[in-house]
């Protein structure tokens, strides 16, 4: 049985069809593009307004909202210094004032101090670090301390709170998630086995894809990482983990978390620091957060919680006070 010859003017016509159904499906993908990309540079550009209507007699608007806010709560105010080398750009220090350190027996970081058995040994200036003992949260981790640089916490506290201010305002409208990276170091202790880490220093980034349950690290953002990473190279700082909000939301790792967690900080040493920026009656105290490995590579999340989170506003109290 023979078959009969296809008419070449169907060959024709199928091939018409799917070049069709291929053009306009370019089309559609292509518009949808130029739509998120609209919306995105319309959201940027309506916040700069916004910027700029609050902060009419400066031209830079994080300052004054910066010192307009350390005046309001007291809180002393960092200074973010940015100096230009010839060979590989501009590279950003931070300087904080030295706060009054009154530290007593019943102050939060005294009594976190405590419950630190080992300290390591990398840490010379115990008044500048904030400890944290992850076993209080996690039954199982690689990393069993954090300790936060007073630099690195006003830093962060900056970030959220006076250069993202705006934000935080919105209250009608869903508020993207920002971050950035945490620069540090990490140190096995021969006693425990576990990894006890140093927030050193904080890089934050431009998410270059706005999103209300996800933030993005895309190619700036890692050229900004490598550029601050070799700065701070005789420091011996490295890449820590990444930090980011979660305003309103509570504290866990959604799926677009444990992806950015499980592709770029894949060392048992690295974290994911969260803050619930978005203050309400469940959230007082803007909840904070620390996500670690686990031995059998298995990432801490909420569900494994033994109790409640660190309050953002005892490490402010903290870098403000010493207490």
């Amino acid at each position: 049985m023979s078959i009969a010859p296809i008419d070449p003017i169907y060959i024709i016509i199928i091939g018409v069809l799917i070049l069709t159904l291929a053009a306009f499906t370019f089309l559609v993908i292509k518009s949808k593009a130029k739509s998120r990309q609209k919306e995105k540079e319309e959201f940027v550009r309506n916040f700069e307004q916004k910027r700029q209507q609050q902060f009419p007699d400066t031209g830079n608007a994080d300052a004054a909202g910066a010192a307009a806010s350390s005046a309001a709560d007291g809180r002393p105010k960092i200074t973010i210094n940015k100096t230009k080398d010839a060979a590989s750009g501009i590279k950003e220090t931070s300087s904080l004032p030295a706060p009054k350190r009154e530290v007593t027996a019943s102050s939060s970081a005294e009594s976190r101090w405590s419950k630190i058995q080992y300290p390591p040994t990398f840490i010379h200036d115990a008044e500048k670090y904030f400890p944290i003992p992850l076993s209080d949260w996690w039954r199982e981790s690689q990393v069993s301390d954090i300790f936060i640089h007073d630099a690195c916490a006003a830093r962060i506290d900056e970030f959220v709170f006076n250069d993202n201010n705006l934000l935080l305002n919105m209250r009608n409208a869903e508020i993207p998630e920002i971050g950035g990276f945490l620069l540090g170091k990490a140190e096995k202790n021969q006693h425990t086995g576990k990894y006890q880490v140093s927030l050193e220093r904080f890089v934050n980034i431009e998410s270059e894809d706005f999103g209300v349950y996800q933030i993005s690290f895309g190619s700036k953002a890692w050229s900004k990482l490598e550029k601050q990473t070799g700065y701070y190279e005789d420091e011996g700082y490295k890449l820590m983990g990444w930090f980011h909000t979660h305003p309103g939301h509570g504290l866990f790792l959604s799926r677009p978390d444990q992806n950015i967690h499980q592709t770029w900080f894949k060392e048992p040493y690295h974290i994911a620091m969260e803050l619930d920026s978005l203050q309400s009656d469940n959230n007082p105290h803007f909840q904070t957060g620390f996500f670690t490995w686990k031995n059998q590579g298995v990432l801490n999340n909420a569900e494994g919680k033994k109790t409640d989170w660190l309050r953002w506003t005892d490490v402010r109290r903290w870098y403000k006070h010493g207490a």
